[in-house]
């Protein structure tokens, strides 16, 4: 049987649309700067006001169609937090399939797999579909163990909160897309010379307290002027693309690569000695010396890199100072193929010959 309504019910309807009013109102005014997870808190903050529960999941749709509990609050949170229901699978899995609510039901079609016997006590669960357009993107799930139903007032707040809910999320990754998108270099992908200066701040911090090293690696093209004068700019964005992602892959697990601006690079290490640190070098060197990019038919464009070392407290206690230490560490000749041999050792560095080497050639190469 529902719950039944205290005689002061008027009282609390009025109280619980009045929380649902301030959501929206919180919403007009800090959703642009919300990013999901704050959004998802900020609804449960109000909604355990006015809709008991005694876990709150918001279920994210995935790809497959499945669904994952993103968001728990409550009893069993953290049993639950994660857990993926198969495509229509339980309560939510349905709800997320067809895009329509579900109440009054066994809250166990959902948790049982994730708890296994019912020591909390659930009675009753709803769950209502978060809509974005046309499309179902997750549900909201209400598990009560202190109410054997949940009224028809209840589950009209609960669909508000989901409308609101909805709305709350697309502002929320619209917001976390722009600020990816205002950290990131839009040819390279990596991270921009903005969001460099926010992680060296945060590294140095914790490179003093915890006592470890902190290199920058300053890393400089060569040989793009050649490149874009010869096969023209698109062919050499092309090439800073593809020397990137030679960088990138090279520095994998052991450093931080970010696109400062043209063909200037800068590598953030952590935790090496100088030796590791300078052998890091070598290797990007050995792979953008043996990289050629074909140009057109039968030829191809080649660059070089120079590259400069900063140690944080020893060449600097600021961002702008380790960048400028590391400008100066950087030397006009590139390493050489002997130093770069003397540098790594061969299970480090593959070399791999393809066009003739940058010492042949020169920043650019053209094989007929």
């Amino acid at each position: 049987q529902p719950a039944k309504e205290s005689p002061d019910y008027v009282q609390q309807i009025s109280a619980a649309h009045a929380e649902v009013a301030a959501l929206y109102e919180m919403a007009q005014n800090f959703s642009a700067s919300l990013n999901v997870k704050d959004a998802v808190t900020l609804t449960v903050n109000h909604m355990e006001r006015a809709i008991p529960f005694t876990t709150c999941a918001f279920y994210m749709l995935e790809d497959d169609g499945s669904v994952v509990a993103a968001y728990v609050f409550g009893q069993n949170a953290e049993q639950i937090l994660g857990r993926r229901l198969a495509p229509g699978r339980g309560i939510a899995g349905w709800v997320v399939i067809n895009g329509k609510p579900m109440s009054n039901t066994d809250p166990m079609l959902d948790l049982n797999d994730i708890l296994g016997e019912n020591e909390t006590g659930y009675q009753t669960a709803a769950v209502h579909p978060l809509i974005e357009g046309d499309k179902t993107i997750g549900a909201i799930a209400l598990y009560a163990s202190e109410l054997e139903a949940y009224t028809g007032n209840h589950l009209s707040l609960l669909e508000t909160m989901a409308r609101f809910t909805s709305t709350a999320l697309q502002h929320a990754r619209l917001y976390e897309q722009t600020k990816e998108n205002a950290q990131a270099d839009a040819l390279t992908g990596l991270m921009n010379g903005r969001a460099l200066y926010a992680r060296v701040e945060e590294e140095m911090a914790r490179a003093k307290e915890q006592d470890t090293s902190l290199w920058l690696l300053s890393l400089s093209v060569t040989g793009m002027r050649a490149v874009n004068y010869t096969f023209g700019y698109r062919l050499g964005d092309r090439m800073l693309a593809e020397v990137a992602g030679r960088m990138r892959q090279a520095v994998a697990g052991v450093g931080l690569l970010c696109r400062l601006a043209g063909g200037e690079f800068i590598c953030l290490l952590t935790g090496h000695d100088r030796d590791r640190a300078e052998r890091i070098a070598a290797r990007l060197h050995a792979d953008i010396s043996n990289f050629a990019l074909e140009a057109r038919p039968g030829q191809y464009a080649r660059v070089g890199l120079r590259s400069g070392l900063a140690e944080y407290s020893l060449d600097g206690l600021s961002v702008d100072e380790m960048l400028r230490a590391a400008a100066i560490a950087a030397r006009p000749n590139e390493i050489t193929r002997k130093n770069i041999e003397s540098l790594t050792d061969p299970h480090e560095l593959r070399l791999i010959p393809t066009h003739p080497s940058k010492e042949e050639a020169g920043p650019l190469a053209v094989n007929g």
